[in-house]
């Protein structure tokens, strides 16, 4: 079988793939718009990244959402955050993942504000997918800033769904986890 550069993967070919009903092609599709994103020029990027909006309905599973909205949403959204926000509000579960899962670029990239907004805005989602997001964001977070980490569990712990709690203190010591569980 003759491989075929990515540079020669036509955006049609993306959104073909990015349809299909196979759950593997959806994530092929997204694994080449990321790579074709990072060898573009930042025109070239916006337009992938309007494609890769435009068809958020495929994105429809929690690993799709998290090998993609990262690279895909992270740089547009590091100094304008607007658009998780936006996101955040849809009632659409695969769509509020990605507000809260492109935290971990920005968290990355010395941006922790949005996080600490979207988490806060999730403590009483029903959903346990979100949840483990949000607590997985709030670790990240912690690993750069633990006194922030710190202020959002003084405030919330005892609100928090306990997914996004456990999720949240992994990387504390067993002593101050065990405030926080209590």
């Amino acid at each position: 079988m003759a491989r075929v550069p990515v540079s020669q993967i036509s955006p049609e070919v993306i959104v073909e793939l990015l349809k299909d009903e196979y759950h593997e092609c959806r994530f092929l599709a997204l694994v080449l718009l990321i790579r074709k994103m990072q060898k573009a020029e930042p025109a070239e990027r916006q337009a992938f990244k309007k494609l890769y909006l435009s068809h958020l309905q495929y994105v429809n599973n929690w690993d799709l959402v998290d090998l993609s909205c990262g690279p895909i949403l992270g740089p547009d959204c590091l100094n304008n955050p607007a658009l998780l926000f936006d996101l955040a509000k849809t009632g659409d579960l695969w769509q509020e993942r990605i507000s809260v899962v492109t935290n971990l670029y920005l968290i990355k990239h010395g941006n922790s504000r949005p996080a600490i907004r979207i988490c806060r805005g999730f403590l009483s989602h029903s959903h346990d997918l979100i949840h483990k997001a949000c607590g997985w964001v709030l670790r990240e977070l912690g690993k750069k800033d633990l006194e922030e980490l710190r202020r959002f569990l003084d405030s919330y712990a005892s609100k928090m769904p306990r997914t996004m709690l456990r999720y949240s203190l992994e990387k504390l010591k067993p002593a101050e986890r065990k405030k926080y569980m209590k």
